[in-house]
């Protein structure tokens, strides 16, 4: 796609590169948190546990009361299964569920603007608003779709069996 290409065309790539990275790795957030394990390969209680400061987690803190505040702070790997559940009940109750998924769809929308915007050729055009609609994949967590559609189920690994005792499929 790039071989011969001109500076017009490596700088919409790049544009486009850029918009749906950030899309991805917010939906990886809402993945982290809300996720199907076998879906992405993970324990969604990881990245709380890792202490991460993902996107979801940071939205929420910052409409968060004083009260929640302390809650979010207090995450950890000695976090117990009860606190997990009340830090995502914050995330969602406000708002870092729902702010995600718009920063994913805005995102989404500006890639899908540059490509329709850029100098690609028609088929390279197809090719990569394929990959775009492919890339965020819609939720199977209901609890997760019903705020705001959130999309948290994306296959990182497509060709590995998840189930325990499975290997490349």
């Amino acid at each position: 796609m790039l071989a011969g290409a001109s500076a017009a065309s490596v700088e919409t790539l790049q544009r486009l590169g850029r918009f749906a990275g950030v899309a991805f790795q917010l939906q990886d957030d809402l993945a982290g948190l809300f996720g199907d394990p076998l879906a992405t390969g993970k324990p969604t209680d990881c990245d709380l546990r890792e202490c991460k400061k993902s996107f979801p987690l940071l939205l929420a803190y910052r409409r968060a009361t004083s009260r929640e505040r302390r809650c979010l702070e207090r995450l950890g790997a000695e976090a117990s299964p009860e606190q997990l559940e009340r830090v995502k009940a914050i995330v969602r109750r406000r708002g870092g569920v729902t702010g995600t998924r718009r920063a994913v769809d805005r995102a989404m929308a500006a890639a899908r603007r540059v490509l329709r915007e850029g100098p690609l050729p028609p088929e390279q055009t197809a090719h990569l608003e394929a990959l775009l609609s492919g890339l965020v994949a819609p939720s199977t967590d209901p609890s997760v779709s019903a705020l705001g559609g959130a999309r948290a189920s994306i296959d990182l690994h497509p060709g590995v069996d998840r189930r325990p005792g499975g290997g490349p499929r």
